[in-house]
């Protein structure tokens, strides 16, 4: 039944083009099974932690894969924009919000996690009345305030920094109440803390339902697929697809030793004159790519993912190039989602030695808990039971 006279409408707050997959699985099916009826969604994307210069092509991005239905609006803040509304005290910050979303009312919430970026914490503060609803990172991973946290080591590298960030919150007023949620809608519920989820009313779509999703929102790219048919034409051996990750762009690494793990890693795993293909991530480095490449087109054939068209869209999207290479995730969620929707059985590449051989000392414990995470959810994958938390991390 249609909706769209409701004054009131929903807010979908989105910070990537993964997360933006997520939460239309949690709004469609919290339609179907929690409202009962159509909700008139607002789309916002907003906080992409993405190179200004890319911040139109997330937008674009986004707002095509949307366009499998209608949003009473679609709105963009990008982080320079957010930056100069978080310098202001609360409350100024809250109008220039609530001005720049069109002063639309909201009913309902939907966002991936209640921490992280001031413009998160901004939204829920300042739309407290509204029904939230999480969606989580990565089709549902919730629990982990790494993020919130500063240590020693983060002064001691970068003492200007954190002291900005503690005196804006001090001047401005940045304090915000932490806020619980009233539905947790995940597709593939990860608790990163172990006791997050308990007593929390997590809702889990079907997997049919989010496969169903997610084949319609491929039937709208078939510029992708002609792409993707590109990428994979005339290979007739061995085909590796090396989805990389963000090591140096989210210091956990300098740029020097992730392109040394990655070299280490193709090396390991690829037969001479195997055709690689790298995919970027969409947050990453675009020098990286290219000077990993410079260090292994002697060896391999390379192919380099670098049409900036299809770049920001996620590796659950790419079917024929998903079929038809061996996929080698490197620190990735897709080890899980590629699993459950595809059934595609990933290599795992990234171990213990080199996690402590190339990733910043204060950070080893941080990765290897991750990487913990996305072997134990994929097993239990095996014998899940499709309503309970996929993963939980062990308490001691």
């Amino acid at each position: 039944m249609s909706n769209t006279n409701y004054r009131k409408k929903s807010l979908v707050a989105v910070q990537g083009t993964a997360q933006f997959i997520a939460a239309y699985i949690s709004l469609l099916w919290f339609e179907r099974s929690v409202s009962k009826r159509e909700l008139n969604p607002v789309l916002l994307v907003y906080d992409t932690s993405i190179p200004e210069e890319n911040e139109s092509l997330i937008s674009d991005t986004i707002t095509r894969l949307s366009s499998l239905r209608e949003w009473a609006d679609v709105l963009f803040i990008g982080q320079k924009e957010m930056r100069e509304i978080s310098l202001n005290r609360k409350d100024v910050s809250k109008r220039k919000l609530i001005s720049k979303l069109q002063d639309h009312e909201f009913e309902n919430i939907f966002i991936a996690r209640g921490f992280g970026s001031f413009g998160t914490q901004l939204v829920l503060d300042t739309y407290k009345n509204a029904v939230r609803i999480e969606y989580g990172d990565s089709f549902g991973f919730v629990g982990n305030e790494n993020a919130l946290k500063v240590t020693f080591y983060d002064f001691v590298k970068s003492p200007k920094n954190i002291a900005k960030l503690t005196l804006k919150k001090i001047l401005y007023g940045h304090f915000f109440p932490r806020f619980s949620f009233d539905f947790s809608i995940l597709t593939l519920p990860l608790d990163w803390s172990g006791d997050y989820l308990n007593d929390k009313n997590l809702v889990v779509p079907p997997k049919e339902f989010a496969v169903e999703l997610l084949i319609g929102l491929s039937k709208q790219l078939p510029d992708l697929e002609s792409y993707c048919n590109q990428l994979i034409s005339g290979i007739a051996g061995e085909c590796n697809l090396y989805m990389l990750s963000n090591f140096s762009n989210s210091r956990l690494s300098s740029q020097e030793n992730e392109i040394e793990l990655y070299e280490k890693i193709i090396r390991e795993t690829a037969k001479i004159g195997t055709t690689i293909i790298l995919k970027n991530h969409p947050r990453g480095s675009d020098s990286t790519l290219v000077r990993l490449k410079e260090r292994l087109i002697e060896t391999f054939e390379i192919r380099v993912i670098d049409r900036k068209e299809f770049i920001l869209y996620p590796i659950e999207l790419w079917v024929p190039l998903i079929n038809k290479a061996r996929v080698f995730p490197i620190f990735s969620s897709s080890i899980i989602s590629l699993k459950y929707f595809f059934s595609k059985n990933v290599i795992l590449s990234l171990d213990a030695e080199k996690i402590q051989t190339y990733i910043q000392r204060n950070k080893v414990q941080q990765i290897t808990g991750g990487e913990i995470m996305y072997r134990e959810a994929a097993i239990n994958l095996d014998h899940w039971d499709g309503n309970s938390p996929l993963w939980k991390r062990n308490k001691l």
